[in-house]
Order: C-alpha cells, then sequence, then structure tokens
C-alpha cells in the first residue's frame, strides 16, 4: 500500500484534483463534527511570571476551521495524548454539582500531559488546575446536558496550536539530531542513518517514518508512529523524507475519497498503477476516470449499488487507460488496520477477456425473463453470489477465508476446487430450506457462476479443478430438453448430469401437483432429505415418483416426454453410481428450480361467449 499511495500522490504533484481534500497537518481525525467544544482560558501575569484562569469558552467543533487550530493530535486510539486535548464524559466524573477535574480519569491525563518535558512553560496550568477549585466550577457551569465535550486550552487569546508554547515546542523538536533507536531492557539502542525509501534522500532530509496505513510521524510533529521507534514493534515502518510524505498524505487521502469501496460487506480499496509517465495527459484523463466511480457509490463506505460491480469490472478491462490495478480488502477500527487479503497486478487485457466472457454467459436465455413482483428480469453475473455461499453470520458460520481464497482464484484465473465450490452452494441452499426462504436465486446464480468459470476453462485453462468427466451417449429427448443442455453444454457434459438434473425437473412437478391436489401442502418433500440426496436415494425416490404422479392422474404429455427422457439418460448413464453426493444434491436442486424454464406456466383460455368474435 505504500507504493500505491505514493504513486498516486505523485500523480497528483503534475494533475491536481478539484476535489481533493484540504492538507491536514495535524494529523487529526474529522469524526468530531457536531461535538461541543470547551476552551480553559489562562492569561500569564507577566510581573509575576504565573498564569491566571480567566473563564471557560463554549464553541463546536468545525473539523474544517477550529480542528486544524485546537488540535495537535488525534486523541483517538489508546496512546497517551502528547498534546494538552482530551476527549471528556460527563460520566466520568464522580457527583452531581461541582465536578473535581483534577481527580476524574480525563483530567489525570491533562495533567500528566502539562507536566511532560515537552511543553516546560505549561506546568504551572497543572497546579493550577489541581489546587483551584474556581476551574472546575467555571467548567461545571457550562457543560450542562452535554455527555461529551473536547476540552482544549486557550493561552493569552489565542488557541493552543498557534500559541508561542506550541512554536517553542515544534521548534526544540526540529532542532533534534535525527536518529533512529528503540529501547529494550532500559537500553536505549541508536540505528543507522536512514535514506527515504521513496526518494532515496539522505538522513538530513529524512523526517521520520511512515507505518503500514494511518499513522505517520515527522520529527517536528508531536506524533507518534504504532509502535513508536521500537523496532521490535515497528519493524515494518519505513523512513521518509518531507517530500514523500506529502506524496504519501497526498494520496492517501485522494484514495480513501474516490477510491474506497464496499463488496458484500468488506471494505476495499481499489489501487491504481498506471503505466505511462506521471506527467502526461493521458495520467491526468486516468485520475478523473477512476475519481470518477465513487460518484455511483452510494453511502459513507462506499455501499455498491445495482451497477457500481459492472463499472469496475469495467474500468478493470479499459485498455485506454493503460493501468494495472490492486484491490485490498481491510478492517478498520479506530486506530487499528487490518489487511484481509489483497489481489494483486489485474492487468486490462486479462480482465477484458473476463468481461466478454461473463457478458456472453449472461445472454444465454436460460437467464432471462425471471418473474417477479416488480415484473420479468434478467439474472445478472454478481460477485456478490460468493457471500452468499461463504457467510459470516452466527446461525451458519464464519467461511471468511473461503470468500477471499475463491475471489482471488476468480479474479486471477487461479484453478476453484469444484467439489469445494458445490459442498457450499449445497450447505447454503438447504440453510434457506430449513429456514424458509426462497431458493430459485441462488440456485440459478450457483448455475450462472458454473457456466462462467466453465466457459473460461474453455478460453483459458482449467479453472474448475477436481471435475470428472462423464460419460456422453446420443440420447434423444424432446427439443425443450436438448435446446436447455446445448445452452449450457459445458456445464451438462455428461449423461449423469443430465440424468439428475431432469429427476429434479420431475420431482418439482411432483410437488406442484401435490400443492394443486393438497391445497398447497406438499407431503413428498419430507423425503427428500433435506436435499441431501446421493444416486442411491434417487433410484429409489425414481418409481415413487412415477406411481405418485399415476395416483394423481397428472402425467400430461409434457410429463411423459420428460419421463421418457429420464429413461433414456438412465441407459446411457452407466457411470451415474460415481457422481459425488454435492453434485447430486446440487443438480437436483437446480433441477427443482429450474422446471419452469422447461415447462413455462400456460393460463387455460377462458371459453368465448356466444356472439364473441372468433
Amino acid at each position: 500500500m505504500f507504493d500505491a499511495f505514493y504513486h498516486v500522490g505523485l500523480l497528483l504533484e503534475h494533475h491536481p484534483h478539484p476535489d481533493e481534500p484540504r492538507a491536514n497537518p495535524y494529523q487529526v481525525s474529522r469524526g468530531y463534527k457536531g461535538t461541543a467544544l470547551r476552551l480553559l482560558c489562562f492569561a500569564r501575569d507577566p510581573a509575576a511570571n504565573a498564569w491566571t484562569f480567566l473563564r471557560v469558552e463554549s464553541a463546536e467543533v468545525d473539523p474544517d476551521t477550529t480542528l486544524d487550530a485546537t488540535l495537535f493530535q488525534s486523541p483517538e486510539g489508546n496512546a497517551p495524548p502528547q498534546f494538552p486535548t482530551v476527549d471528556l464524559f460527563t460520566s466520568d466524573f464522580p457527583g452531581t454539582t461541582a465536578i473535581p477535574l483534577a481527580k476524574s480519569k480525563p483530567g489525570k491525563r491533562l495533567i500528566g500531559v502539562l507536566k511532560n518535558k515537552t511543553f516546560p512553560d505549561l506546568e504551572d496550568l497543572a497546579q493550577l488546575i489541581q489546587n483551584s477549585p474556581a476551574v472546575s466550577d467555571a467548567l461545571a457551569a457550562t457543560l450542562g446536558q452535554q455527555e461529551r465535550v473536547l476540552l482544549s486550552l486557550k493561552l493569552d487569546g489565542r488557541l493552543l496550536a498557534d500559541s508561542p508554547t506550541t512554536a517553542g515546542a515544534r521548534a526544540k523538536r526540529a532542532s533534534e539530531p535525527y536518529a533512529n533507536y528503540y529501547q529494550h531492557k532500559n537500553k536505549t539502542y541508536l540505528g543507522r542513518n536512514q535514506t527515504c525509501a521513496f526518494t532515496h534522500e539522505t538522513a538530513d532530509t529524512v523526517m521520520g517514518f511512515a507505518s503500514l496505513y494511518n499513522c505517520y510521524a515527522v520529527k517536528t510533529e508531536l506524533s507518534v508512529v504504532s509502535g513508536g521507534f521500537d523496532l521490535t514493534q515497528a519493524w515494518k515502518n519505513l523512513p521518509v523524507s518531507t517530500k514523500a510524505m506529502d506524496r504519501l498524505l497526498r494520496g492517501k487521502h485522494f484514495v480513501e475519497q474516490h477510491l474506497r469501496f464496499q463488496l458484500c460487506g468488506y471494505r476495499y480499496f481499489l489501487l491504481p498503477q498506471f503505466l505511462g509517465p506521471p506527467e502526461s495527459d493521458a495520467a491526468g484523463e486516468f485520475l478523473r476516470a477512476v475519481a470518477a466511480l465513487k460518484k455511483r457509490a452510494l453511502g459513507k463506505d462506499g455501499a455498491i449499488n445495482s451497477d457500481l460491480e459492472d463499472d469496475i469490472l469495467e474500468m478493470l478491462a479499459d485498455e485506454q487507460h493503460h493501468a494495472a490495478f490492486s484491490l485490498v480488502f481491510y478492517e478498520k477500527d479506530k486506530a487499528k488496520f487490518n489487511l484481509l487479503v489483497t489481489i494483486e497486478d489485474l492487468f486490462p487485457r486479462y480482465n477484458q477477456a473476463l468481461l466478454q466472457q461473463i457478458r456472453a454467459v449472461e445472454a444465454n436465455p436460460t437467464y432471462q425473463g425471471y418473474a417477479s413482483k416488480k415484473g420479468p428480469y434478467n439474472q445478472k453475473f454478481r460477485l456478490r453470489f460468493l457471500k452468499s455461499i461463504f457467510p459470516e453470520n452466527k446461525k451458519e458460520g464464519s467461511f471468511r477465508q473461503g470468500f477471499f481464497e475463491t475471489l482471488r482464484a476468480f479474479m486471477m484465473g487461479n484453478p476453484i476446487d469444484y467439489g469445494f465450490l458445490l459442498r457450499h452452494i449445497n450447505r447454503h441452499l438447504r440453510f434457506l430450506h430449513f429456514e424458509d426462504k426462497p431458493i430459485t436465486a441462488t440456485a440459478v446464480q450457483a448455475l450462472l457462476w458454473c457456466d462462467m468459470l466453465l466457459k473460461r476453462a474453455t478460453k483459458g485453462g482449467p479453472l474448475l479443478s477436481g471435475r470428472r468427466s462423464f460419460l456422453s451417449k446420443e440420447v434423444r429427448m424432446h427439443q425443450r430438453y436438448e435446446a436447455y443442455f446445448e445452452r449450457h453444454r459445458e456445464f451438462f457434459d455428461g449423461d449423469a448430469r443430465k440424468l439428475t438434473f431432469l429427476i429434479g425437473v420431475y420431482c418439482d412437478e411432483l410437488l406442484a401437483a401435490q400443492a394443486k391436489r393438497y391445497d398447497a401442502n406438499t407431503p413428498f418433500f419430507k423425503r427428500l432429505n433435506g436435499l441431501k440426496l446421493d444416486t442411491k436415494q434417487l433410484k429409489t425416490l425414481w418409481p415413487q415418483m412415477i406411481a405418485k404422479m399415476e395416483q394423481y392422474d397428472s402425467r400430461f404429455p409434457r410429463i411423459r416426454d420428460l419421463e421418457e427422457a429420464v429413461t433414456e439418460s438412465f441407459l446411457a448413464a452407466t457411470d451415474f453410481d460415481d457422481m459425488e453426493r454435492d453434485e447430486v444434491s446440487f443438480l437436483f436442486t437446480l433441477g427443482l428450480k429450474q422446471r419452469l424454464k422447461l415447462h413455462p406456466y400456460q393460463p387455460k383460455k377462458q371459453p368465448q361467449e356466444e356472439g364473441a368474435p372468433a
């Protein structure tokens, strides 16, 4: 991620973006808008050389003005504050009248910072706050019903960050010789001189360290990286110069604002790598194109709308921009940042072929014309399908690793285990069944995915590993079945698979007949073992289905055509018993949910009235 942030920052130097956020030199979190602000105002008496308490001023935090002028370092996280500004919750204070600030937890933190050697001029303030009840009384009078306030100082009429005290502290810090050091067992170890990891400048201009994501340190700023300079904890930190740090921050802000999205509940960055000169006009056009993606997103973290997935796939496949991309999935909790998985080096030519194959599969008539309350719709290829079969919840469990590994394999064109995929598809279908939720959309999306993976396999290698082949003979059946299997010839490449699917279609015809006869009840469904079946069970169920159809007098012409197709497939599929349980269960369930595609519902014709035109 270092390289990606730096690369974007370098592009922005040549092609500034109009929506680029204002620099935040104090590294302050922007999460305080609407929070009440209280300023303890003090004035120094030159004659007595002592501080005098004046009053408490009230204000509201404005992240564009007040915040940068008030704070010097964000008080977020568990790190001790390096600057006398604290988050103050009224629940931290005992009592209901006057608030003893010096005895509260935030007050103790504030006093501890004031006694720090960094601010020797403010040590008298610590004594004043501890010993003067007027400070606590004045603060209590201004709190009112506030549950949370941000407490800072105002010295001689100037906000803390603009005061001579702060300027002196920064100058002192800047004058210290640069050295890389860490402490271990109360001993300090000095490191060698460093060079900037990006600009290769010498130690004279190296200003600090950059961590993985959200902590940048400069020796002139009163802030720390995670783990500080202790190399036993912060060994991943890189030395950076001021120029490199500016580019890192600029690139990071741009990525957070324009290239942060969300897929299946996981946040990710779309990190670009422009392959041409950064000063070229094409680089500027590229920046504008990737920034436009965010406008199609919804919500704070870029919650995906119905078309954003397609837009991102098209961006990955666009060869005109001469760029490669990486997807970086992450989770962030306050100051904690964890990388979940990275999918690197997605080049346009590869993704262009992927997008063309997706469009070709979606054009299959099988995926078009599904009925819904809002009217007919077409099934579209969705990466979100992976989240449904690899969920992360209390009821089904956590399958995060399966989701990311399958997504990475799909995007990179690596083999995906066929049995592993079907096992999780079946697990989710059974879960939906027992939760009494619709199954059709998931089953059809699963077929679409398998079609997609097999089509990619025929174009560029074995993407579905572990998928065995079955015998395929010339079996004559009704045209509607032959046409369906021809549209999915990569998937139904053996008579055993066709047979299992057709038995599922026949079973759904039986269930429809039962529902019509018994007022929407389907007692035969109890024999399906929760949709977990093998070939032996199908052989047992098949004659039972035929007997039930005879009992209900429902062997219409289409049913007899289907029985003939199943019978012929039984004779041809001599390797039917070699099928795995997971594949049998999936194909059978798929047949249950594809009946209406093979046997569309046809309403009965109403009898014409006498005299009506023919």
